[in-house]
C-alpha cells in the first residue's frame, strides 16, 4: 500500500508540474484502458482520481482533460471493436489468451442479453470496459450501432469520475 501511496504521489507532482501533458496522459489512458487485455492490467484509476481532484481544486482546466478522455476512449473501443471483428473468434483459441477466455465468455453472454446497453454499460466496470468492444466485434454488432453506443458512453463517463469525487467529498462533508 505505501509502495502505491509513493505511485500516487510522484504522479501526482508530475501532472503538476507538467500540466500541458495532463490532458494527453489521460486520453493515453483512456485508449489504454479500452484496448483488449491492456485494460485489464493498466491502473488508470490513480490516474483519472488525481486529475479529477486537480481539476476540481482548479489546478488543471476541465475542457481538454475531458476532450481527451472522451477521444482516447472512443479511440480505443474503435481499435477493440476493430480487432474483434477481423480476428473474430478464432482470437480466443490463441494459447497466450487462454486466461482471458473465462472474461470474454461472461462478457458475450452480458452482450448477448443486453446488446447496445451492454457496450454503453461497459464503459462504466472494471474489465468489461475492454472485453465488451472486443466482443461486439467478435459477435458483428453494426457499426453505427456500435459507434453510438461508444461515444455516448464516453461522452458520459469522461465527467463521471469528477462528479463521483465530488459527490464522495460532499458525503463525507454531511456525514462529519
Amino acid at each position: 500500500m505505501n509502495r502505491l501511496h509513493g505511485y500516487i504521489t510522484e504522479l501526482g507532482a508530475f501532472i503538476q508540474a507538467n500540466q500541458v501533458w495532463a490532458g494527453p496522459m489521460v486520453g493515453a489512458v483512456a485508449f489504454g484502458e479500452s484496448i483488449f487485455i491492456v485494460g485489464i492490467l493498466l491502473p488508470a484509476t490513480p490516474l483519472l482520481v488525481i486529475v479529477g481532484a486537480l481539476v476540481a481544486s482548479g489546478v488543471l482546466d476541465p475542457l481538454p482533460i475531458l476532450l481527451c478522455a472522451i477521444v482516447g476512449a472512443v479511440a480505443g473501443d474503435i481499435v477493440c471493436y476493430a480487432i474483434g471483428a477481423a480476428l473474430g473468434i478464432r482470437l480466443m483459441h490463441r494459447p497466450a489468451l487462454k486466461p482471458y477466455r473465462t472474461s470474454v465468455a461472461r462478457a458475450r453472454l452480458f452482450f448477448r442479453r443486453y446488446g447496445f446497453a451492454a457496450v454503453f454499460l461497459g464503459r462504466f466496470f472494471g474489465p468489461l470496459r475492454c472485453t465488451l468492444p472486443l466482443v461486439a466485434g467478435m459477435m458483428r454488432m453494426a457499426q453505427r450501432k456500435f459507434q453510438t453506443a461508444n461515444v455516448l458512453s464516453a461522452i458520459v463517463w469522461a465527467p463521471a469520475f469528477r462528479i463521483a469525487r465530488r459527490l464522495r467529498f460532499t458525503l463525507r462533508s454531511v456525514s462529519a
